[in-house]
């Protein structure tokens, strides 16, 4: 049962709901733009209707316009006819006349209403204007300069320039760009520069594109003028406005002319020489900044005769200038014997605050002798192996003949011949089965004895060329023998030593190692791999291509150990103890261990690796031919082979460094 109320105090509250509700209204107005398509130079009229009557006094705040748009006139405030429950009456009307020389896309921040000392806020919409020959486009095409492109620079500063288009539905890239270059320095179109960035204009998501960029490097101080760029999108012409930088002159002292960051480096190839001998004298610029325009400090010595000079560099271009390093190769040869010094002068240059660094040069001493001198502890490993030892030094591992894997069977057959030996009465079938025991093992370690009595005559002759210094004679003949011994780990070394005497390291390295391979403990090869090295250091960062155990102890360990548990298994069918079953768990562990032990050490002997051939091997990010060089691997180094594609090889080092480099300059290391 619910309360009945007067019925005068029922319509005054009725009455009061309502103008609630009207005064209320207003937050459900809009605010109109008109025209529908607004043109760049032509009036544009933001335009409220409003639910208040006329007779009620409203005060309108000014509106915050961005600097693009300039107010005409307004706000004002006018009335306008609304026909309400069949009467005409009169409300308030707002506008403001609003014009734009300039297109784009504006917002403006909501417009403010006082009626009765009360605020009321009305959204003004997005405000879209375009150029006469873009009527037709959901936004207007903006093309601009980067806003970060720096305004103040150095004389001789590389300076990253970056055009954009703005306000793109999708992803597009110009028909044409054309420029005009700026005076008192150098421009040079690069690609990739800037980056493509998704940006939410209202209720869509447009893109940001660069669409053309450039180096410029003034060098000259002074106010500098990059002139407007036109640009041809989607059947659009755009100009960007000219830019002003100001070039601030520097110090005197900036003998290479560098502005950024930067790292220079020497290199020597050897550090002990003969007069007859040639070397590399190398200088590295390294870094970001103006590398194109670094000067090189000045090289000075004595007493060397420069054969050769070559420069060589891998440069790319980023949003900070260039990245990368150049490089002078001087090749030199010394008149006569003594410490030779090659001296680098002192050298500074800027950074891009302005602040000077300071080179303080270098000095690489060089030994020149008469005769290369070579540690007498290491000289009787680099002596040439004459033909008895080649001879004797033929090597393969015992797990890779077939007929050794016979031996797991030893114990069983063994088992069966003595119980056949008790059974026989006779003493010819007695001596029979003893005969059949000791040739066994003969028969079957006949594999691994010494090949290469047949080819005894070539290694003979192979000895004369060594003894009269014609080396390249008797490198032919080791060519020819190492494919019909496949596994001589001696025809090898000398082929290394000989690749050594001919001043080829790469593959004096890659015959060692092959070497390593089918003899991972010789002292005579890690003594000659060493050697190669230059340093322990050095051979550290090679990449490891033998386990360096030898996988024979491991497979007489397997073959005693499963022997052992074949005996076991036998004794299990006949007495069922404690002792048999410890026995039986402790030589199936140890048979297990062996064949992982083997299957560890033939996966790392087999290794997919090979040497860095003669010359070096230019290193890229990217499996392509036009790609830019990264950096340069050095002739002898050893490195993995992760994969391939094309013409290409993906490489890494020992200490991380992957890239990819030509199949060319590759030595691939066979297995052994």
């Amino acid at each position: 049962m619910g309360i009945k109320l007067p019925g005068r105090r029922v319509r005054k509250r009725l009455v009061a709901l309502l103008l609630l509700l009207l005064s209320s209204s207003l937050f459900g107005q809009e605010m109109s733009v008109l025209p529908d398509i607004l043109i760049t130079g032509r009036v544009i009229t933001l335009k409220i209707q409003t639910d208040f009557l006329y007779s009620e006094n409203i005060e309108v705040g000014e509106l915050e316009l961005p600097d693009e748009l300039s107010l005409i006139s307004g706000p004002i405030v006018r009335p306008y006819r609304k026909r309400v429950d069949g009467k005409n009456q009169m409300f308030n009307q707002i506008t403001w006349a609003l014009r734009s020389k300039e297109s784009g896309v504006y917002t403006i921040p909501n417009a403010e209403i006082y009626v009765k000392e009360k605020l009321y806020s009305v959204e003004v919409p997005l405000i879209k204007i375009f150029n006469n020959d873009e009527r037709f486009n959901n936004y207007p095409l903006i093309v601009e300069w980067n806003k970060n492109i720096k305004k103040t620079i150095f004389v001789g500063e590389s300076l990253p320039l970056v055009v954009e288009a703005y306000n793109l539905e999708e992803i597009n890239f110009p028909d044409r760009v054309v420029t005009n270059n700026p005076r008192k320095g150098e421009i040079v179109e690069v690609s990739g520069l800037g980056d493509i960035n998704p940006e939410r204009v209202g209720e869509a998501d447009l893109y940001r594109v660069p669409v053309a960029s450039w180096i410029y490097t003034p060098f000259e101080a002074g106010m500098v003028t990059i002139p407007s760029v036109r640009v041809e999108i989607n059947g659009l012409t755009r100009y960007t406005g000219s830019l002003e930088v100001e070039v601030l002159p520097v110090k005197d002292l900036n003998e290479t002319g560098g502005v950024g960051e930067f790292l220079i480096s020497t290199e020597i190839s050897e550090s002990q020489v003969t007069p007859e001998d040639m070397f590399h004298y190398k200088v590295r610029v390294s870094g970001q900044g103006n590398l194109p325009y670094f000067k090189f400090p000045e090289i000075k010595y004595d007493n060397l005769i420069l054969i050769d000079k070559s420069e060589n560099e891998s440069i790319s271009y980023t949003d900070n200038g260039y990245l990368g390093w150049r490089e002078i190769d001087l090749t030199l040869q010394a008149l006569d014997s003594g410490v030779k010094e090659i001296a680098l002068s002192e050298v500074s240059w800027i950074d891009k605050n302005g602040s000077e660094i300071f080179y303080n040069g270098s000095i690489s001493h060089l030994n020149v002798v008469s005769v290369k001198i070579v540690s007498e502890d290491i000289m009787p490993f680099l002596s040439f192996m004459k033909t008895p030892e080649i001879i004797s030094s033929y090597r393969m591992f015992l797990y890779k003949n077939p007929l050794m894997w016979l031996f797991l069977g030893f114990s069983g057959l063994f088992y069966i011949i003595i119980s056949l030996f008790k059974s026989i009465k006779k003493n010819r079938g007695k001596k029979g089965l003893l005969m059949t025991i000791a040739i066994m093992p003969l028969f079957l370690t006949s594999a691994i004895f010494a090949k290469g009595f047949e080819y005894q005559g070539e290694l003979v002759a192979a000895d004369k060329y060594i003894d009269s210094g014609d080396f390249e004679s008797a490198l032919v003949i080791y060519n020819d023998l190492s494919e019909k011994l496949p596994y001589n780990w001696g025809i090898f070394v000398n082929k290394s030593i000989l690749w050594d005497k001919l001043d080829n390291v790469a593959n004096s390295i890659y015959n060692i190692r092959l070497a390593e391979r089918i003899a991972p403990t010789n002292s005579k090869i890690k003594q000659i791999k060493l050697y190669l090295s230059d340093s322990e250091e050095s051979s550290q960062k090679q990449a490891k291509t033998s386990n360096g155990v030898n996988p024979d102890y491991i497979f007489i360990i397997l073959l005693i150990f499963f022997n052992l548990l074949v005996l076991v298994l036998i004794r299990l069918l006949r007495v069922k103890s404690v002792t048999t079953y410890s026995m039986l768990f402790l030589t199936l562990l140890f048979s297990l261990l062996s064949v992982i032990m083997l299957i560890f050490i033939h996966s790392k002997n087999r290794v997919d690796a090979g040497i860095i051939s003669q010359g070096g091997a230019p290193l890229t990010k990217v499996p392509n031919e036009m790609a830019l060089d990264w950096m340069t691997l050095g002739e002898g180094n050893c490195v993995y082979i992760k994969g391939e594609w094309k013409d290409d090889y993906l490489i890494e080092t020992e200490y991380g460094l992957q890239g990819w480099v030509s199949k060319d300059t590759i030595l691939v290391l066979e297995e052994r």
